[in-house]
């Protein structure tokens, strides 16, 4: 079965279909009904990924950074940023935190505040991939040391109220720093972008749906 399945991939590969050809990369690198094949996983991956395939694409991003497929390539966290940064412009969010990661710890190249922020930023409005709401927490460090921006109490009280339990500290921390009406302005927008994103942390677990789609 198996092994018809690859031929189908390889043959609509041929045929341009990207995803057949990612799928291939695959197939080849855990070596489903085929030898194991390190090279033609790098050659279909590639391939797809010029083809702008955004999966192959964080693929790539995570292997050269020495996540997820090991054994695919030497750790080049140089390759790291150009593959993640393709991805995550093609709106994959786990690519974005990745490359601000990068930004942030000097992999790869200099260190960039301006580039880190600004991709953990892009990250929280991407399509694809999976967002926890603890990503948040280094958005909010960010804000509230001037780390890549200017410095936001209300934004890093915003961002610590979105992490969460995880955000704890820091939340305790910055509203010693700030007004009543900051700390009601940081809230708002809190709630706001959950009732927006339709992404609720623990901390709103008390509030009910209203007719117009809100929850208060």
């Amino acid at each position: 079965m198996y092994v018809k399945l690859l031929h189908g991939f390889e043959s609509a590969s041929k045929s341009g279909i990207v995803d057949a050809t990612f799928n291939v990369a695959i197939m080849y690198y855990n070596g489903q009904c085929v030898e194991r094949n390190l090279d033609k996983t790098r050659g279909f991956l590639t391939r797809a990924a010029e083809q702008q395939y955004v999966q192959a694409q964080a693929l790539l991003g995570r292997a050269y950074w020495g996540e997820d497929v090991e054994d695919l390539y030497e750790t080049d966290n140089a390759a790291a940023r150009k593959w993640l940064e393709k991805a995550a412009n093609n709106g994959d969010a786990p690519s974005a935190i990745g490359l601000s990661y990068l930004y942030e710890h000097a992999l790869g190249g200099n260190e960039n505040p301006e580039l880190a922020f600004k991709w953990r930023l892009k990250a929280s409005s991407l399509p694809y991939g999976e967002f926890a709401m603890g990503y948040f927490l280094p958005l909010a460090r960010y804000y509230e040391n001037g780390y890549g921006t200017e410095v936001d109490l209300i934004q890093a009280y915003k961002y610590y109220d979105l992490s969460g339990s995880v955000g704890g500290a820091g939340l305790s921390r910055v509203s010693k720093k700030m007004t009543n009406e900051q700390i009601a302005e940081a809230r708002q927008q809190s709630r706001h972008w959950q009732e927006e994103n339709r992404r609720f942390n623990p901390g709103y677990n008390g509030l009910q749906r209203q007719s117009d789609g809100s929850y208060r």
